[in-house]
């Protein structure tokens, strides 16, 4: 199986990084990285209209990290049920919008795309680059919803071609 690893931007196939810097729309509203929408998404989700605007403002890293802690009535259960949903939309839009990304990430074909990093278990596979059991899906730690995310992206995309 071959598997292509991401997990910072600044790092070989950073543009897969919910932190890449790009400019995409979703919903009328601009957003620059994924994660800024995801964030938007949740702040929404659970009506606390001051967070979700100075997410929806935010400019930079610190900012979304910043507004995205305590977001009123948060309730994991419930942000868990919908939070595929919203990092597919966002993808979707990131690679849609940007024929660039779009290209690089039709050229990744059907390799699994992988987010590592040991310490992210719910977005990531929870194992760190050169592990050997990234190779092996079952022997995964974590749910690598982002690397799921993209490739059903990437399957999306590539009916519209």
């Amino acid at each position: 199986m071959k598997v292509i690893c991401f997990e910072r931007v600044e790092e070989e196939n950073g543009y897969l990084s919910v932190w890449y810097p790009c400019n995409f729309f979703v919903d009328g509203h601009k957003f620059w990285c994924v994660e800024q929408y995801l964030q938007h998404r949740k702040a929404l989700m659970f009506n606390d209209n001051y967070r979700a605007d100075k997410l929806l403002n935010a400019i930079d890293k610190k900012t979304i990290m910043q507004y995205s802690k305590g977001i009123t009535n948060y309730v994991d259960k419930v942000w868990n049920a919908r939070r595929h949903i919203n990092l597919y939309k966002a993808n979707y839009a990131k690679f849609s919008q940007n024929n660039d990304l779009k290209e690089l990430l039709l050229a990744t074909e059907d390799i699994v795309l992988a987010k590592c990093g040991k310490t992210d278990k719910v977005w990531g596979t929870g194992l760190n680059y050169g592990d050997t059991r990234l190779y092996n899906l079952s022997k995964w730690e974590g749910l690598n919803l982002q690397g799921f995310a993209l490739m059903e992206v990437r399957d999306a995309l590539k009916k519209e071609v």
